[in-house]
């Protein structure tokens, strides 16, 4: 395919169900689900918006991308940016975009992360920060623990409360 993306359907005839990402390194196509990459982040930016309010319980894709938007713009703005290029080059590009267009190391702690986080996403504080804590949650299964653990160091105590809240991620 001209995406790069490997598909993989049902057999004719057979239910759908879930597939597990190729050992290749090729994205498969989950029915129902949407494009995953090997380690199991959305790469269909639409899915990924429908999986972001499907776990946190926004209303609208609308919603879903502002807070998707607002999390990572303001995580790149807490870290320094070579860490931030580097956990870029590991997500779908869908989650990565967000992180490659904000501007540089403001610094900012808790508060202020889910301050910012709010009003760039344009929904209240409890509900960003749930937003947030999911969005987090799509980053961890997203990429490797490499570039999550530099990211991860470079954030304050406080900040890494929030950005460790998707690593384990609800129900688990």
């Amino acid at each position: 395919m001209a995406s790069g993306y490997s598909v993989a359907g049902s057999e004719e005839g057979l239910p759908e169900r879930r597939m597990p990402a190729r050992a290749d390194g090729n994205f498969v196509r989950h029915p129902g689900v949407g494009v995953m990459s090997p380690r199991g982040g959305f790469v269909d930016y639409e899915q990924t918006l429908d999986e972001i309010v499907r776990r946190s319980g926004l209303r609208t894709r609308t919603d879903a991308d502002r807070v998707v938007r607002a999390t990572l713009r303001t995580l790149a703005c807490c870290a320094p940016g070579d860490l931030v290029a580097a956990l870029a080059a590991e997500l779908p590009p869908v989650l990565a975009e967000p992180l490659s267009d904000a501007p540089r190391r403001t610094g900012v702690d808790l508060c202020g992360f889910i301050q910012r986080v709010s009003q760039l996403s344009e929904l209240e504080i409890p509900q960003s920060t749930y937003a947030a804590r999911v969005v987090f949650e799509l980053v961890h299964e997203s990429a490797g623990p490499g570039a999550l653990a530099a990211v991860r160091l470079s954030l304050g105590h406080d900040l890494r409360v929030l950005f460790d809240a998707g690593a384990r991620g609800a129900g688990r």
